[in-house]
Formats: structure tokens, sequence, C-alpha cells
């Protein structure tokens, strides 16, 4: 899901129950590719993974 007016989108994993945010403006400053994967973004409980990204 996406919503476009605040640059966010929301994904879950099959395994999730609620969806949780990625904050692109937040991301715009990085540079290089980044890359998680979706056992540590399961494993983080925060509804907000946009820090995994920044780390």
């Amino acid at each position: 899901m996406t919503d476009l007016n605040q640059s966010h989108f929301y994904i879950r994993t099959i395994k999730m129950i609620n969806h949780v945010k990625i904050g692109m403006r937040k991301l715009a400053s990085i540079k290089m590719v980044k890359t998680v994967s979706f056992d540590a973004l399961s494993k983080y409980t925060s509804l907000d993974w946009t820090d995994l990204f920044l780390k």
C-alpha cells in the first residue's frame, strides 16, 4: 500500500498481521543501495521500518 501524499509505503510479510511504514522522504538522502532481509524486518517490532535502512 502507498500514501503518496506523505511519501510512505506500507508493507508486510506473509507471516505478519500488521503493515509497517517505510518513510521515503527520510530515505531520500541515502546515496547508496541498502538492503534489509525480510527475516530482519520480521524481528523488528516497530511499526516504522525506516530506521532499519538508515543504519
